[in-house]
């Protein structure tokens, strides 16, 4: 299967300083080496990015507007039903460590395909 060349699945996760767990989390859930993820701190403000891979799916993790807030947002491959069996999966894993989760996700033809409020 191959990555869509734009994002897929949306989410806004409330993280605090817990982005080496959300790290954990995605390597557990997409099955893929540590390495798969890298956390990088900005030396202007100090702020956290996340940045995962695997051969499946990708995202990055990105402060949001509120403290302790992110936006994960990235690209799922395979058909409408994968990317829904994908985002529920990742819906899930997410609201057990408490993340607090808002995912939305949408097939090919840029419809929603499953949607999740927190």
């Amino acid at each position: 299967m191959e990555l869509p060349d734009r994002n897929n699945v949306y989410a806004v996760i409330v993280c605090d300083a817990r982005l080496a767990k959300l790290a954990e989390l995605l390597v557990t859930l997409f099955r893929v080496p540590d390495d798969s993820v890298s956390i990088k701190t900005s030396q202007f403000n100090g702020a956290q990015t996340l940045r995962f891979y695997a051969p499946s799916a990708e995202f990055t993790a990105h402060p949001g507007l509120t403290d302790g807030e992110f936006l994960l947002n990235g690209a799922v491959a395979g058909n409408d039903d994968d990317v829904r069996g994908v985002a529920i999966s990742l819906y899930q894993a997410l609201f057990r460590g408490g993340f607090r989760p808002q995912l939305d996700a949408y097939g090919a033809d840029g419809g929603c395909v499953v949607e999740f409020d927190a």
